[in-house]
């Protein structure tokens, strides 16, 4: 939403209505000049204590309360000008101009019903002051009463047509409204009367995207992205309005671009996620189905939409997990309880398929392609009984060819086996309705020509979790699942029982190892770990990741050799590898090879130049190397791309040492 500009009156001290120091004794009236010279000169803390000794000796005196609380508000003391404004109304009760400061006060504190309150009562001692309709509008927009703004908003601009803020904010205050089109005439009258003062393009082309409008609103948002390049908003407007033309590339493009600038997009991940899914990307869909659950954990549908991706990749344990996760947030959605069942299915574990698909039934029994996997799942899993039940409850609910030729098939093998048992009647039945329901099926035919012949002759979440696990205790699946949900409560010994049974049940379950060696790593367990993540890359040979690990390992125990060798086989396998480059680069530090160290780091800080830790490394390298000019640059820009890292106060301090000594330097050469 767009910031508000607000209008704060100054605090008209000399002039509140019924204000005056005639009565005023002398000794208060001196030190209420003295507040009065020092406030001038922008001296609050002594002003305050002139006004304060004022009013000690006349503590009657509206003026004085008036003038207290305003240097309190420039010092910040929000609370303590509040009391003194309504104490100074006790004295002149009429004074709309106190009651105008504060309703400042209420709003910088956004407790915008008192605002409202103050503002009002100003507006009525003082109507024709036309600026409390401007304070009045701001207020009842972040209060949601968007109508009632616009409204205050059109008054006030009745007596100043001309006041720029005032059209931008009614603008603003349309859009919130949802009503686009009034915010597109305000929008165009700025542009037209005031057109170098005119810079919201981003909202003025979300207004026609709003209203519908998309090719107009992708025309001005290209312009906004052009005119303000820092404003992560127009890129994300304009990836909205391309994928609202259907320009699907470009809007990819532009939801990238508006998340990297502004990563708090996160319901733009999930938009792109759904998008990069269209475009059967997906890869980078996934990519951003996890990004967007690490701010949204608790969202069932963005684990679901991610279960789905993972099964286009055929990739049946991650799209299990993904579910399952789903599941434990939503337990009675039937859509999720049905993917777990396709997710077995696949894996070709019919009977937990069978047992998932028959729980989604119980919410969805008209659901014919459901009635079709429990069929299938059934005929594979050699219960042709069940399967001709199920294949005829789908066919009933929905007429398909795959259907029939599948239970036509299915009453040839049940007559197959009546034929070996000799049981040749039945197996004439059963060959008849397979004809019966698919005409053109010829091994009935057959087989039915072969007995004529023969006859002659998927907190709460935590324990629904513990619960299913509980209910299926040989499900390795489940109890990584439930693992990882341990995890996220840091309770690692209940998470690594959870993987380390999960590893008894299935001794190939990377998943539950790759978490075991995590944990052992976290707790300095080095040689465990190594063990874990060994076996991992023995099933994934190509996983740069748990090289990198291994990498950090050996260098945790000393061994760069060993290090250096699984860092680099991470770069083989994945050249963009930051990490893994970083960490040669400290290596390479650290053994006083220099120039190896910075030719990584300008590697990294070409290909991520907003990875901070780079600079700091770097920075490091050229102190040592006394290049301080180049240093300092370095740690500049560490401190600006990561001003909250622990390593911020030693930088910051070093940077101030290395200018403070160039500048001494410089003073002795000249």
């Amino acid at each position: 939403m767009r910031k508000y500009s607000i209008l704060f009156l100054a605090l008209l001290i000399a002039f509140h209505v019924n204000s005056s120091a005639d009565a005023m004794s002398k000794k208060a009236f001196k030190y209420y000049q003295n507040g009065n010279k020092l406030y001038q000169i922008k001296d609050y803390e002594g002003a305050k204590t002139q006004y304060e000794k004022a009013v000690n000796i006349d503590p009657v005196e509206s003026i004085l309360y008036i003038k207290l609380a305003g240097v309190q508000v420039e010092l910040g003391e929000k609370r303590e000008a509040l009391e003194n404004y309504k104490t100074a109304l006790r004295y002149t009760p009429n004074d709309s101009s106190i009651y105008t400061s504060i309703g400042n006060i209420y709003q910088e504190l956004n407790e915008y019903e008192n605002a409202y309150a103050a503002y009002k009562k100003a507006l009525e001692l003082a109507p024709d002051y036309k600026y409390n309709y401007f304070n009045i509008a701001i207020v009842q927009n972040s209060l949601g009463n968007y109508q009632a703004a616009i409204e205050n908003y059109k008054i006030f601009l009745n007596t100043y047509p001309e006041h720029i803020i005032a059209h931008k904010n009614i603008a603003t205050t349309y859009l919130n409204a949802n009503l686009p089109q009034g915010a597109i005439k305000e929008y165009e009258q700025l542009i037209k009367n005031h057109p170098a003062d005119f810079d919201d393009w981003t909202n003025y082309g979300r207004a026609f995207l709003m209203d519908g409008n998309y090719k107009k609103a992708v025309t001005i948002l290209k312009s906004a992205c052009e005119k303000e390049p820092e404003n992560a908003l127009s890129r994300l407007y304009l990836a909205q309005a391309y994928q609202a033309v259907d320009n699907k590339q470009s809007a990819i493009k532009y939801y990238k671009e508006a998340i990297m600038m502004d990563p708090r997009f996160v319901n733009a991940k999930f938009d792109l996620a759904n998008l990069l899914f269209d475009e059967k990307n997906y890869d980078d869909a996934i990519e951003f189905y996890v990004a967007y659950l690490r701010d949204m954990p608790n969202n069932s549908d963005a684990y679901y939409n991610l279960g789905i991706a993972y099964e286009a990749k055929n990739d049946v344990n991650s799209a299990l997990s993904a579910f399952t996760k789903a599941l434990a947030l939503k337990p009675d959605d039937p859509n999720i309880t049905q993917e777990i069942g396709r997710c077995y299915h696949l894996a070709k574990d019919y009977e937990k398929a069978i047992d998932y698909y028959l729980k989604a039934l119980q919410a969805k029994p008209d659901d014919a392609s459901l009635l079709y996997n429990i069929a299938l799942a059934y005929s594979q899993n050699s219960d042709t009984d069940n399967s001709i039940i199920y294949l005829n409850k789908s066919l009933k609910i929905k007429d398909n060819r795959q259907v029939k030729q599948d239970l036509a098939k299915a009453y040839t093998k049940k007559g197959q086996e009546a034929y070996s048992q000799n049981n040749y009647a039945q197996a004439v039945e059963l060959y008849k309705k397979a004809i019966t329901t698919d005409v053109n099926y010829a091994q009935a035919y057959q087989n039915l020509a072969d007995i004529v012949f023969a006859s002659k002759t998927s907190e709460e979440i935590i324990n629904n979790m513990k619960e299913n696990v509980e209910k299926e205790p040989d499900n390795p699946d489940l109890k990584v699942v439930y693992g990882e949900m341990l995890l996220q409560k840091d309770m690692k010994e209940e998470a690594k029982e959870q993987f380390s049974k999960a590893i008894e049940l299935d001794e190939n379950n990377t998943i539950a190892k790759g978490y075991m060696a995590d944990i052992f790593y976290g707790e300095k367990k080095y040689n465990e770990s190594l063990v874990y993540y060994s076996d991992v890359l023995k099933a994934q040979p190509y996983n740069s990741d748990v090289m990198v690990k291994l990498g950090n390992i050996y260098k945790e125990k000393n061994d760069n050799a060993n290090a250096v060798k699984y860092y680099q086989n991470a770069l083989t396998a994945d050249p963009q590898n930051i990490t893994a480059n970083f960490n040669l680069a400290v290596i390479y530090m650290e053994s006083k090879n220099n120039a190896k160290a910075k030719e990584l780091l300008g590697a990294i800080i070409k290909e991520k130049p907003e990875f901070p830790s780079s600079y700091y490394l770097y920075g490091i390298i050229l102190d040592n190397e006394k290049k301080y000019n180049e240093a300092i640059k370095n740690y500049e820009k560490f401190l600006t791309l990561a001003p909250k890292d622990e390593n911020a106060p030693i930088i910051k301090k070093r940077t101030a040492e290395l200018k403070n000594y160039i500048k001494q330097l410089s003073g002795r050469k000249k």
